[in-house]
């Protein structure tokens, strides 16, 4: 937690300063996910993503995923998921495991801290890559159905080395709930991303809508 209040405070001061160093792109995300109740505390999400990127005029990713969230007690979930994406010529898979904690705080504030360890492979490099990647987002109730989120988030590049820092983001977005029984969420984003001990590292300025449904 410390690792990360100290990249916030360390990305807003240096805000300007990194721009004039790097490349800089301004991408577009979509995303649609449906999710399934298949047992009391078991749900089923499938999604689809299209990603857009150099100024938001090339696909640059679509990902597929699956995943399963097991909720445990009234604040822990941890959630397996599968990715098949096509970037860059490539199928690419990508496994991620993530553990959250969900905790109310007074004047309708939540605050979530989610861990994932991530690996992601395909079969025609022998490119391997693990990640582990710390967020923590605070949640706002505006009003009946609008909430704001602002968070940030650490990603690391080998998950059993800490020092190896690869890049961060910092976002905000409003959710909006849809439907009777606000079983539909809206969510417009933006994602600020410094990228560094990568392969052409460059700040990406990312706008993007997502479209959440429980089916059942």
């Amino acid at each position: 937690m410390r690792n990360l209040l100290f990249f916030l405070f360390y990305s807003f001061v240096s805000l300007n300063l990194n721009a004039q160093d790097k490349t800089q792109d301004t991408q577009l995300w979509c995303e649609l996910k449906l999710n399934i109740k298949i047992a009391k505390n078991i749900k089923l999400s499938l999604g689809e993503e299209l990603r857009l990127i150099n100024n938001s005029s090339t696909i640059g990713n679509m990902p597929t995923s699956l995943g399963l969230t097991f909720k445990m007690g009234k604040v822990y979930r941890i959630k397996p998921t599968a990715r098949m994406s096509y970037q860059n010529g490539l199928n690419t898979f990508r496994y991620t495991l993530d553990q959250s904690l969900k905790l109310n705080l007074p004047n309708k504030i939540w605050w979530v801290n989610r861990v994932r360890l991530q690996y992601t492979h395909n079969y025609e490099t022998p490119l391997v890559n693990f990640k582990y990647r710390f967020k923590s987002t605070l949640v706002k109730k505006l009003g009946k159905d609008v909430k704001m989120n602002f968070g940030g988030e650490i990603f690391y590049k080998d998950f059993y080395n800490f020092n190896n820092l690869s890049n961060y983001r910092l976002q905000t977005g409003l959710d909006f709930e849809l439907g009777k029984d606000e079983n539909g969420t809206l969510r417009l984003f933006y994602i600020f991303e410094n990228e560094f001990n990568e392969a052409n590292a460059q700040i990406n300025h990312i706008y993007g809508i997502s479209l959440n449904f429980d089916l059942f």
